[in-house]
């Protein structure tokens, strides 16, 4: 291996990453957009309820809704996005961060200009070795990665972060939760008003009533049909879109110098998966069209790829 893909110091040159985003992040948004009318339907009758309450025009809480998406992703207001995708991480002790800080300053060392954006570090109380990237700007790792992984390997998974911030990944994660959320809301309410009007025909209505109670809960039950095959069809495309992303976030961390580091902590992190499995009654898992991320082995083929590619 070429010394490419070997640790640098903070004295070489910066690696330019050259892209905003990358593939699957605008085919993902091409998705997302094909969900934007139904997004409008849902959101509909709460406007319409909220227009009533309040003195404002129905419009507007369209408005209001997509304007509460671009407040997440603004600096200085990640609590919001904390909240939304990562309540259950917390802000990294002084000991954490001073093990955090220079390894993620020295994988930003390596970046080329218009990507040292301010990133937020955060830790999850996890016994999972893993990472992740969150909102705008989190980055997130479990204790069990900060005590488990050496300074190279860790320091290669921080990267693998940062590759899914440079792709905009975490940014369409949040995209698509916030375009699902109102059909989520209609679905809710729909199976209530389902029970309601299922709990009317329990009673002695006129033959007229009962047939229209039953109507209505064939239409109720035909909608809710509706709604999950939309939103399993886009979530199914996303999914592989998704697991698309991780191979470009690994290509981002190769592409620093982090190729063997990162190879060794997915190696690692795969070894310590399967012995979690084996000393537990949960299944195995399959591999399917549901999984967030590809197998470790794939991953790990297309780094090496890259990797000899890399080479002279």
């Amino acid at each position: 291996m070429t010394s490419k893909e070997e640790p640098q110091s903070s004295g070489t040159a910066r690696v330019d990453l050259g892209r905003v985003g990358d593939w699957t992040t605008w085919t993902s948004l091409l998705v997302l957009l094909t969900l934007l009318p139904l997004t409008f339907l849902c959101l509909a009758p709460f406007a319409l309820v909220l227009s009533l309450l309040l003195p404002v025009p129905f419009e507007l809480w369209f408005v209001v809704y997509f304007a509460m998406f671009v407040l997440v992703l603004i600096p200085g207001l990640e609590f919001i996005s904390v909240w939304i995708v990562s309540r259950h991480s917390r802000k990294p002790t002084p000991d954490e961060m001073a093990r955090l800080t220079p390894l993620w300053e020295r994988v930003l060392s390596r970046v080329g200009k218009g990507k040292r954006r301010r990133y937020k570090l955060r830790v999850e109380d996890d016994y999972r070795v893993n990472a992740a990237a969150g909102g705008g700007n989190l980055v997130i790792v479990t204790t069990r990665a900060l005590d488990g992984l050496p300074d190279d390997q860790l320091e290669a998974v921080l990267a693998h972060e940062l590759g899914h911030h440079v792709g905009f990944h975490p940014i369409m994660l949040l995209l698509q939760r916030w375009l699902i959320l109102p059909v989520s809301w209609v679905a809710a309410l729909s199976v209530l008003i389902h029970n309601f009007v299922a709990w009317l025909t329990s009673l002695e209505l006129s033959s007229i009533a009962h047939r229209a109670a039953w109507i209505a809960i064939l239409i109720i039950r035909a909608m809710l049909l509706v709604l999950d095959a939309i939103v399993r069809l886009a979530t199914l495309v996303l999914l592989f879109l998704g697991r698309r992303a991780e191979h470009s976030a690994d290509a981002v961390s190769t592409k620093l110098g982090y190729g063997t580091p990162l190879i060794a902590a997915l190696e690692r992190m795969h070894k310590e998966h399967e012995a979690q499995l084996a000393n537990t009654s949960e299944p195995y898992p399959v591999r399917t069209f549901w999984n967030t991320h590809p197998p470790v082995p794939n991953r790990v083929a297309k780094i090496q790829k890259k990797m000899n590619q890399a080479t002279p």
